[in-house]
């Protein structure tokens, strides 16, 4: 009715998940798409983003974890995996676990979830010290991220390698 010929610069998360439904159904292309939401990956709609999908940036942080220091990446041994309960966190877990598959590493990575609101991720990043987790990768937006890398200064869980998201 509006005679929309195109989304551009469509923003954030939260906008850009409410309203996929209904670019897609309308037809509508999206171009400039400024998010990660996971509802962009593996799309067959004419939806252009210009930053990571929160999917692909997973796969990509587990690529980069465990592959050798000599080619660019982290040696990871034994990875940890601390992922948000919202949509980036949610979203990024879904390509760490894509990744982790491919590459055949499950029985080297240890998991744990934390909610985006928490104040409090001792339980977590204790886990995965204990775990011997060499590389951890924290699976969340810049709100939670703060409070968990803190986290690891508090729990005394040093000589970690720490990769998150590009919003962190």
């Amino acid at each position: 009715d509006d005679q929309v010929f195109a989304l551009v610069g469509h923003f954030g998360s939260g906008t850009v998940a409410a309203t996929m439904e209904y670019v897609e159904e309308m037809g509508i292309p999206m171009v400039y798409g400024v998010c990660g939401v996971s509802q962009l990956y593996n799309t067959e709609r004419n939806a252009m983003t210009v930053q990571p999908i929160y999917d692909t940036e997973g796969q990509s942080m587990v690529a980069t974890a465990f592959a050798p220091v000599a080619a660019g990446g982290l040696g990871a041994t034994r990875l940890g995996v601390i992922s948000t309960t919202d949509d980036a966190g949610i979203g990024m877990l879904n390509g760490i676990q894509i990744e982790v598959q491919r590459l055949g590493k499950g029985s080297s990575v240890v998991y744990q979830t934390a909610g985006a609101n928490d104040t409090d991720y001792a339980t977590q990043v204790t886990a995965l010290k204990t775990a011997g987790c060499d590389v951890v990768i924290i699976a969340a937006n810049q709100g939670p991220f703060v409070t968990i890398a803190n986290t690891f200064t508090a729990v005394s869980y040093d000589n970690v390698k720490i990769l998150t998201s590009y919003v962190s």
